[in-house]
């Protein structure tokens, strides 16, 4: 009887985790319809590790280039206003792919499920944060517009060493602000996001200007919000 109770008591404190797990996130989330972000995982980890501010400047979505959503787009999630915050399609064919060359070689994660990674947890792969991913991806979606998501994503991703959002990689890169960026530069930056940092320390590197001119060919048929 001693065991049971106590394993009793351990699934309850547990189920009161989870449910208490739960409302947090959904409080962060539904804040942030109408607040932007103090800061986010991957900047407060940059900045706790490296002592030193992140180089961050949040713009409204009005304020970025028409070519750096159309670019970010085509390059992270074709689909983005299609799914609801997980593309099942995409999933599949980088499982399979994964599978078939027995490594990460593709990844399926659409905009929403990296927000959801950029705000609430680091880079590290595990099995528990990508199944957190999947129901706080659908929270997202239902509680923020496409628009809010990708202004909040384009201002959040990591485009090179303490380099946070679309502003200030446009200042670090181009010297101008991101309603300024051409549909070449956008296509640059879009094509840095899924390893910002190597990216960064080798711009010539010839698998980034293959993602670039893929990227740049696809750009005018991605739909954004």
């Amino acid at each position: 009887m001693a065991i049971k109770s106590v394993l009793a008591v351990i699934t309850s404190l547990l189920l009161l985790a989870i449910l208490l797990s739960g409302w947090w996130f959904y409080a962060q989330i539904w804040a942030l319809a109408s607040h932007n972000p103090g800061t986010s995982a991957f900047i407060s980890r940059y900045e706790a590790h490296s002592q030193q501010p992140a180089h961050w400047e949040p713009v409204e979505y009005d304020q970025i280039a028409t070519a750096v959503k159309q670019a970010v787009i085509a390059s992270e999630d074709a689909r983005f206003m299609q799914h609801r915050g997980v593309d099942w399609i995409e999933t599949r064919h980088a499982m399979r792919a994964n599978w078939q060359s027995k490594r990460i070689v593709r990844g399926g994660s659409t905009i929403s499920q990296q927000l959801v990674k950029n705000l609430f947890f680091s880079e590290n792969r595990s099995l528990t944060r990508k199944l957190l991913e999947y129901p706080l991806s659908y929270m997202l979606e239902s509680r923020l517009s496409k628009q809010r998501i990708l202004e909040l994503y384009l201002n959040l991703a990591e485009w090179g060493e303490g380099i946070f959002g679309i502003e200030a990689a446009a200042w670090h890169y181009y010297q101008r602000p991101a309603a300024a960026l051409t549909n070449a530069q956008a296509a640059h930056l879009a094509a840095m996001l899924p390893n910002p940092r190597y990216y960064q320390k080798n711009p010539a590197s010839p698998q980034l200007q293959a993602r670039i001119e893929r990227i740049q060919s696809r750009m005018q048929y991605a739909h954004i919000p």
